[in-house]
């Protein structure tokens, strides 16, 4: 048995586990704060991390700048869905391989 035969084990592993996702209120708390706190200290570094950056910024087709980001996750919270039909939708569908 290869891995072409433990595939749907997988997915049925994969889906299960994504119909089963919650979201750890304290821990989403925790983890925006440390990056809030990254985005506020950029302004701290060095001189020619800011010159990548802004190049980077520059040269990418769609790229975020810190300001943005941090205006961004301002407004984010870890709402618990009210509902999880969409993802036991997901784990009901049966795939097949087609070779």
């Amino acid at each position: 048995m290869g891995y072409n035969h433990k595939q749907p084990i997988l997915l049925s592993k994969i889906t299960s586990k994504l119909s089963k996702f919650s979201v750890d209120v304290h821990h989403f708390e925790i983890e925006k704060e440390v990056l809030a706190r990254q985005l506020r200290n950029f302004k701290a570094e060095q001189p020619h991390t800011h010159a990548k950056y802004f190049l980077s910024v520059l040269t990418d087709n769609m790229a975020w700048t810190k300001e943005e980001l941090g205006t961004a996750i301002e407004g984010m919270s870890a709402v618990k869905p009210c509902y999880s039909t969409p993802l036991k939708t997901i784990s009901s569908i049966k795939y097949s391989t087609y070779l």
